[in-house]
């Protein structure tokens, strides 16, 4: 399955104007935003609904490309569900006076070997896992490598994590979310991997 998932429509200090598409709410309410589901979000930032800094600083940057391009922009990331592996585009187009419509595109859909549910955890934490924002990767606290998801041992419960962007995202790695070679051409035409902002220290 794949295809028109959401839009927002943003002004020019990245406000929400605007929200909906066919999948809007079943969406928000898989992924436990079930203030994005049904409240009211005119004049709300749309970080205001976006985990993580180094999520927040990449989608800063990628809506300022966005309004810089005559012709808009396109990323590709992933957005699991508990039992899917989700690969989607995000495609911002400018609209003039600084407003950007952001569309959510579906491309790709495969299995979880099992169902992984994560929950965000606030602040630092000793224990838990670090999630990526744009590959969906989980890195456990204390190691350095960045795994699937279903690739740890299954657990009775919740997954506490912290979203961050992973390294091999920050630098924009290709080979991390290759589109589908099943895909049509126009499905994928114009898509780059993930941009992400540079790594502070």
């Amino acid at each position: 399955m794949s295809g028109f998932e959401s839009y927002y429509l943003l002004d020019a200090d990245d406000h929400i104007l605007t929200w909906g598409g066919p999948r809007w709410e079943s969406a928000a309410l898989a992924g436990g935003a079930t203030t994005l589901a049904g409240g009211d979000l005119v004049g709300q930032s749309i970080y205001a609904h976006v985990a993580g800094h180094f999520t927040q600083r990449f989608l800063r940057a990628f809506f300022a490309e966005a309004r810089a391009a005559r012709t808009g922009l396109k990323r590709a990331y992933r957005c699991d569900s508990p039992n899917a592996k989700r690969l989607f585009e995000m495609r911002a187009e400018p609209m003039g006076d600084g407003a950007l419509r952001v569309e959510h595109w579906l491309l790709d859909e495969t299995p979880m070997a099992f169902e992984v549910a994560t929950q965000e955890t606030r602040g630092a934490v000793r224990l838990g896992h670090m999630r990526c924002s744009m590959c969906n990767r989980l890195r456990r606290r204390g190691t350095r490598e960045w795994r699937e998801p279903d690739a740890f041992p299954q657990g009775s419960g919740p997954v506490a994590v912290v979203h961050t962007v992973c390294e091999g995202c920050r630098r924009g790695v290709a080979a991390r979310l290759p589109i589908p070679a099943n895909l049509t051409p126009a499905a994928s035409a114009g898509s780059t991997p993930p941009a992400a902002p540079p790594s502070s220290s």
